[in-house]
This record gives structure tokens, sequence and C-alpha cells, in this order.
């Protein structure tokens, strides 16, 4: 099977700013009826650039964090995916500088980890693919993205400042046609999502964003 490439992102239960005294959106990933959200608005390369900016990294991976930045990086809110040999080095440095800097939250957890994704919209853009073995893998769901910005889900159902769009739409339809993973099982699934969230932006229910939208399929390792 063909993916796009790897993405380090926050593990579920990590996926908040550790400088907040309280984990806001901890509750949500939490909640009972619909688990965590597993897709790859989760604070994706965060704790790297966070080390670049405090000039934490070393020369070899200061210019691995220039090469990447500076490249093909206009799909999500961050980097393009990368091979997996790069996402394993940025994860185990990422956890490594976490530990450090908040030693008293993290103890001894890693909190990052690699998922992998594929879309149309990506093999397009990058004009290449990498081949992988299917058992190696296993398929979350569907994300939907705003291309440059967020997850339409994160933003929608799990973000609590937008109490309006969480009440109409994750309480009495969507909530039940999310999987375990906070994602959808089909495409048909989250493109109908974001014709609601459309709506909701019309209403001025939630932030706008642009309507250029991509649907990754989220895979963790077996």
């Amino acid at each position: 099977m063909l993916i796009s490439g790897h993405l380090v992102v926050r593990k579920p239960e990590w996926n908040y700013d550790f400088s907040n005294t309280i984990p806001p959106f901890l509750q949500y990933f939490k909640d009972s009826q619909l688990h965590e959200y597993r897709g790859i608005d989760r604070f994706a390369w965060f704790d790297f650039g966070s080390a670049y900016y405090a000039k934490s990294l070393s020369l070899p991976k200061d210019l691995l964090y220039k090469s990447l930045n500076s490249s093909k990086n206009y799909w999500f809110s961050s980097f393009t995916p990368t091979d997996l040999a790069t996402a394993e080095e940025i994860c185990c440095y990422s956890n490594y500088y976490i530990q450090n800097q908040y030693a008293s939250i993290v103890l001894n957890n890693s909190v990052n980890e690699i998922v992998a994704v594929y879309s149309d919209y990506l093999a397009d853009y990058l004009n290449e693919a990498i081949s992988v073995q299917e058992d190696t893998l296993e398929f979350l769901g569907y994300d939907a993205i705003s291309i440059g910005e967020w997850s339409l889900i994160q933003h929608g159902l799990f973000f609590p400042n937008y109490d309006k769009f969480c009440s109409k739409f994750y309480t009495y339809k969507w909530k039940k046609i999310l999987n375990l993973n906070g994602l959808f099982n089909s495409l048909e699934e989250a493109q109908s999502y974001t014709f609601d969230y459309e709506k909701d932006m019309i209403l001025n229910n939630i932030e706008e964003c642009g309507k250029q939208y991509d649907y990754p399929k989220i895979y963790t390792f077996r």
C-alpha cells in the first residue's frame, strides 16, 4: 500500500499546551461516548519547533528543522509528512525535549507518537508516495482538514470555545457517526461533515476557514 509520509503528533491524552495550568481539551478527549481524537491536529511537530525557537537544537537538528521548514509545507499548519527515519528522529528528540522542559507534568511518559497519512491531494502535491507493507499499519479513520489551517473535526467537535457547533451537531448527529478514534470511517462521511461545518460558518457559529479541503487517511503502527 502507499502512504504520503509520517507525522509526529502528541498522543491524545497529551494534546494540550503544558504552559497552561489546566489542560483545556482533556475532558473532550476523554469523553465517555467519543473516547478520543486521533487525527493529525495534535500539536503536529510542535515540540521540535519549540526546541528550535528555544535554540536548544544541536547543529544537525537545527539544519534539519530549517530544511523541513523551507520545503513544501502548504498542506497542514506545519511540515508536510516525512519519511519514517526522519519522523523517528524527530519523535525521539521531541519526547526527550518535553520531558526535560515539563518533567513534573509528563514524568517519564512519551507524549509524542508517529502516524502515517495518505491523501490524493498529498499524492499530487508531493508528486511522490511511500510503499509500505499493509500489515504494519492499522487504519484509524479519515480526518477532514482545511488546507494550511486545521482539522475541521478537532476544531468543530473537540474545541471547547465553539459550544454552538458542538451542541448542535456533535450531540445530535456527528457524535453517533465518528468512530472510536474521533475520525470518520469513510470519505463520504468526512465530506458530509464538511458540508455541515460550512453551513455553521455561514451562520457565524464557528470560525471561518478557507474552503480548500483534504481528507487524509490516518494510520497507526501495529
